[in-house]
């Protein structure tokens, strides 16, 4: 099976490059955002037509395989709420079969250790994998999986 596309939007590109890292092979991060703005620019944009691809910027340190519309739109912890809700809101014309994903920084026992930006991502993209594998996206049925959906 293809791997999965999904953009990422975080807040830190070392965190974003190992979430990417950490989640192949089963899902491709095509496009990350590190900021909310650009991600009210371009997501609309890749969930509407894939093939009209955003200007190239250098934060974007996805793999730019703009063939398939992404599936999956993954928001770090470091967003809050409001950044979530806004840039949803943002794609409300054409988030039809998407599936969001946000860390639930609720659930957090203790401020993660950002002395290890590499490790943090890792295990963002862990804690993500393990989330989205438990709704079995490749199994026939689950096409239609779409929403909200929180992991920690």
């Amino acid at each position: 099976m293809s791997p999965i596309p999904v953009v990422v939007i975080g807040k830190m590109g070392e965190v974003a490059t190992a979430v990417r890292k950490g989640l192949t092979p089963e899902y491709d991060v095509t496009h990350i955002m590190l900021t909310v703005e650009h991600a009210l620019k371009d997501l609309p944009l890749l969930l509407s037509n894939p093939s009209q691809t955003p200007a190239d910027t250098a934060e974007n340190l996805g793999s730019k395989n703009y063939g398939s519309r992404p599936r999956i739109v993954a928001i770090g912890g470091g967003h809050s709420e409001e950044d979530f809700r806004d840039i949803k809101a943002g794609c409300k014309d054409v988030e039809k079969g998407i599936i969001w994903i946000k860390k639930d920084i609720s659930k957090l026992t203790q401020k993660p250790d950002f002395s290890n930006l590499e490790a943090y991502g890792a295990l963002t993209a862990q804690q993500m994998k393990e989330k989205l594998n438990a709704m079995e996206l490749d199994k026939p049925g689950n096409e239609d999986v779409e929403g909200v959906h929180y992991f920690s």
